[in-house]
């Protein structure tokens, strides 16, 4: 079945059917990103192909776009959406360049423009502007693409054009057919064969080939990685296997048997399917491993990054703890193995590019930066980074300067708890300290100080902006509120929400912990770097016990009295400093404590 939809406009209709109710333009425009009259023009196409399912796309005015569709036939139409068939829609730009870059990888040989011309049914002139903007696009990846009599190819170093092509291939597959493809997989479907979304048929038949073996290891890969990293093993092991066959492989191909591994025995198996040979490059490739690296300093490489993006967007995110904790666990999983592993799906990484496209600029060329130049690592890998930087600055949204907010209504705090979940959903940037009554409104103005009075009563002769609303609060109201409290924010007012000032015990107890469980750890890593010709290997997990309770004791000021003598003055200054990097100060009988866990001088000489 064909449908005459672009891309862009099936995701809009999908939209519109997962809709609880209308959606206006001006949501539509915002959530694609592209200008109202755009959207008003998607939806033309769409109502002309809903008509011809016998459904109607009617609207309202002040309401939006409103689909009036039996539950039944929703479903029915969104699973037929999200399915490959749609990949037989409307060739877009998009879709054409993904396509003549893939027939560029997977070639031999260079390809004249009128093949495509005839593939995609437009004229020479359409390819040639497809080609100039996808030259432009690719430029990132440091892959080019090359033209002479005889066509175009690609060039660039064979790992960055594998990369491109990666990046290219996963966006052609939503989530839909991941988890689609995953489902198959782990169920040992032999009879999976909805490959639509692949138009070439040589990369078609090593794609089946390549999920036929992952089907029969399914369980003992999952023992090793995830689903994720599964869908990445598949697209990089059809992309290492698509140009072995036309002989663009590394400059090196040390070949290498299977292993013991059940990683390296399912890559052997389909190699030697396919009739090529293993070779350590390709296999490094495939599970994209960056081995033979001296050992990352994740505390340093932590602040680094944090240092190189809060530089880059100017926005001051070291002042944030949680940020460093969350990084640093991040890195220290992906570092933490004999092989480091940079690149992996993430269905995240389009969305993250288009709407938080500074913050992943910055947070690439932080990497870059930090990085040792033979470190390699994707879009996916950079967007995972990203997804803390983003959530840092919501916290920052969340619990930074706000305008402190006095309500009036005729009951004090008679609505207060409905009023404040409202005010504080819809509004950003405000914080109810307080409810008055109209009665002793005046005295709480006085005691308070608030920036702002939202009131249901007019009043006068207040020092601070009053704003009338109705007793239940409308949307006309919140916009008000709103565009109040942004020209007070601007204008400098506002107060620095102190979010562990507002919590109960409870929270205050878990930050702590967590705190303690944290720099705990993080001492024990470098103590146990410090200390490794020092310590005795049989007390290894007594020590990391040992570590985490004395942390405890220093930041509860709860250290040890008594103590030995201690020899070492370079030890007890360089322990001392691996605390005072966290602002903690730890005394000589905690020190002393330390090399109870030490082996003796002559088991050490030994």
């Amino acid at each position: 079945m064909i449908i005459q939809l672009s891309l862009r406009q099936i995701n809009i209709l999908l939209y519109l059917l997962k809709a609880k109710g209308a959606s206006t333009s001006s949501e539509l425009a915002q959530s694609f990103d592209i200008s109202v009259r755009t959207i008003k023009n998607e939806i033309v196409a769409i109502k002309d192909y809903l008509r011809s399912q016998g459904e109607e796309l009617t609207s309202q005015r002040g309401r939006g776009y409103i689909l009036d569709i039996k539950e039944v036939k929703k479903k029915e139409l969104i699973d037929f959406l999200q399915s490959t068939e749609r990949f037989s829609s409307f060739m877009d730009h998009k879709r054409r360049a993904n396509q003549i870059c893939l027939d560029l990888f997977l070639s031999e040989e260079p390809i004249i423009s009128s093949y495509w011309a005839e593939k995609f049914g437009v004229s020479q002139n359409t390819i040639f502007n497809d080609i100039m903007i996808l030259e432009k696009e690719i430029k990132e990846f440091f892959v080019f693409i090359e033209s002479n009599q005889y066509g175009y190819s690609l060039s660039g170093d064979e790992i960055r054009i594998r990369n491109l092509l990666s990046s290219v291939w996963q966006t052609e597959f939503t989530n839909y057919d991941i988890s689609n493809l995953m489902t198959r997989v782990e169920m040992g479907d032999d009879d999976y064969d909805e490959y639509s979304l692949i138009s070439n048929e040589k990369l078609k038949d090593i794609y089946k080939g390549v999920v036929r073996y992952t089907t029969e290891h399914f369980t003992s890969l999952t023992k090793e990685v995830d689903n994720y990293a599964i869908f990445s093993l598949i697209i990089r092991l059809c992309l290492s296997i698509s140009r072995m066959k036309i002989n663009k492989r590394f400059q090196t191909s040390e070949k290498v048997e299977s292993g013991e591994d059940a990683l390296r025995k399912y890559l052997a198996q389909v190699y030697h399917h396919f009739d090529l040979e293993m070779t350590r490059e390709e296999v490094r490739y495939v599970l994209s491993e960056q081995g033979g690296m001296d050992k990352v300093d994740v505390n340093s490489f932590t602040t680094c990054i944090i240092q190189g993006v809060s530089q880059s967007i100017n926005f001051n995110f070291e002042k944030d703890s949680q940020l460093f904790q969350n990084l640093y666990t991040h890195f220290s999983l992906r570092f933490s193995k004999e092989n480091i592993y940079l690149n992996e799906y993430n269905p995240f990484v389009q969305e993250i590019k288009k709407k938080q496209e500074k913050i992943f600029l910055a947070v690439k060329q932080a990497l870059k930066e930090s990085f040792p130049q033979n470190f390699d690592f994707d879009d996916s890998f950079v967007a995972y980074v990203s997804l803390h930087f983003i959530a840092s600055k919501e916290r920052e949204t969340l619990y930074g300067k706000k305008i402190q907010v006095l309500y009036v209504c005729s009951t004090g705090v008679g609505v207060a708890s409905f009023i404040q979940q409202k005010i504080a959903k819809e509004v950003q940037g405000i914080e109810i300290v307080g409810f008055a009554s109209v009665i002793n409104c005046r005295r709480f103005v006085e005691k308070l100080q608030p920036d702002l009075v939202i009131s249901v009563f007019p009043f006068d002769n207040i020092a601070v902006p009053v704003i009338e609303v109705e007793a239940l609060v409308s949307k006309g109201d919140l916009l008000s509120i709103q565009e109040q409290v942004n020209l007070l924010l601007n204008a400098g007012l506002g107060s620095e929400s102190d979010r562990f000032s507002k919590q109960g015990g409870k929270e205050k107890s878990e930050e702590m912990s967590r705190n303690v469980i944290f720099y705990g750890y993080m001492i024990y890593e470098e103590l146990t770097l410090l200390l490794k010709d020092k310590l005795n290997p049989e007390y290894k997990e007594g020590f990391l016990l040992h570590v985490l309770l004395m942390v405890h004791r220093v930041m509860f000021e709860q250290q040890y009295q008594e103590f030995g003598k201690l020899d070492d003055a370079e030890l007890t200054k360089q322990v001392r400093e691996v605390f005072r990097t966290r602002d903690l100060e730890i005394n000589d009988a905690e020190i002393f404590a330390l090399t109870q866990y030490f082996s003796k001088a002559s088991e050490r000489n030994e």
